[in-house]
């Protein structure tokens, strides 16, 4: 079976859940390509793209279509390629939609914050939700990444949730290290950067900051403080041999203050909550539903929770035990034996 992910995620580095994909398919199939033709950016491909309010990729779904005869099995990833599954046969083909976000309000929002006309326009989430899913449930299955947006499906779609890399390294938390921030991915206002940054003052301990960052605020900020180490994103690869070196001096407590400025946000799951985990790194967080969820499981405390953070970073003991409880929480509800499962029984595809 010839096989294709049509996906507008980075090829270069790839996309974690991109390289998931690939690699699932992989075994399973005879040929799996990576077709991206989301990368080019003139003033026409922007032109006709806003004709749908730059929702969907249209250039890139154009440049798409001659491909879909190649294959037999065909992988859409993202709202901005869903009208791709209106141009292949049903019968004839295995289609498969997935999205990792409520990429209907996380687009309205920045539209709106580009745009402020589209403030006016609170319509639009609506029409697009429903354009998304008419279009979607044409797949032969859908794939989500979060409990909120299996409930956006009406509960025809399958969960399948990320599994994080650095489950690879068999590395756990050392609780005889010293003690340490770390924050994972884009390092933003919306994100808690700036919550980030006052939490570090206020600990007096080093915080380490790997991720992109796109705002001047911060990255002054981040000029001014001292004891803060800050990397851009790294590959998988990448991150995997730095949380080695990272692992070995320090004991790390993992941010994740992901603010609701908008629905995708306020109930989507946050890959770096999945990472820390997957190490024994507890999390400081807010109540965000999925992080809020965790905490309460015992794997962290809410920002606001002073005590038992300084008993966090203190105590040697309680280090041990949620650390214990972070590692127990990942293999029961991310680990990769776990996700691989359900990816293979979300596509209909028999490893063996």
């Amino acid at each position: 079976m010839n096989a294709v992910i049509f996906t507008p995620n980075s090829t270069d580095p790839i996309h974690p859940r991109l390289k998931f994909v690939y690699d699932q398919l992989s075994c399973c199939c005879e040929n799996v390509s990576i077709i991206n033709h989301s990368k080019v950016n003139s003033k026409w491909d922007y032109a006709i793209n806003s004709i749908f309010f730059w929702f969907f990729d249209l250039n890139a779904i154009i440049r798409s279509i001659r491909h879909i005869k190649q294959y037999d099995f065909l992988f859409i990833q993202d709202l901005r390629l869903v009208p791709l599954l209106l141009f292949i046969p049903p019968k004839k083909k295995f289609m498969v939609y997935e999205t990792l976000d409520n990429s209907v309000h996380w687009h309205y929002y920045h539209l709106s914050r580009k745009y402020s006309l589209f403030k006016y326009l609170r319509f639009i989430p609506s029409v697009f939700s429903k354009i998304e899913k008419k279009i979607a449930f044409r797949a032969n299955s859908i794939i989500v990444n979060s409990d909120a947006l299996y409930e956006y499906f009406e509960q025809k779609a399958a969960i399948v949730y990320y599994s994080s890399n650095l489950e690879d390294t068999g590395l756990i938390n050392n609780s005889a290290n010293k003690p340490a921030l770390l924050y994972l991915g884009g390092f933003t206002t919306d994100k808690g950067a700036l919550e980030t940054i006052l939490l570090k003052k206020h600990l007096g301990i080093p915080l380490i900051v790997i991720g992109n960052i796109s705002e001047k605020e911060v990255s002054d900020l981040l000029d001014n403080n001292e004891n803060i180490v800050y990397e851009k994103s790294l590959s998988q690869d990448d991150l995997c041999l730095r949380m080695k070196e990272l692992l070995k001096e320090y004991y790390l407590i993992g941010v994740s203050l992901i603010k609701p400025v908008h629905y995708s946000y306020a109930t989507q799951e946050a890959n770096k909550d999945i990472d820390y985990l997957s190490l024994g790194i507890p999390i400081i967080g807010n109540e965000r539903a999925p992080t809020f969820k965790k905490i309460s499981a015992g794997c962290g405390f809410l920002y606001n929770d002073n005590e038992n953070i300084l008993k966090l970073i203190n105590d040697l003991k309680e280090r041990d035990r949620i650390t214990a409880t972070c590692i127990s929480y990942y293999k029961a509800n991310f680990s990769k034996k776990i996700t691989e499962q359900k990816f293979m029984d979300a596509v209909k595809i028999n490893k063996g």
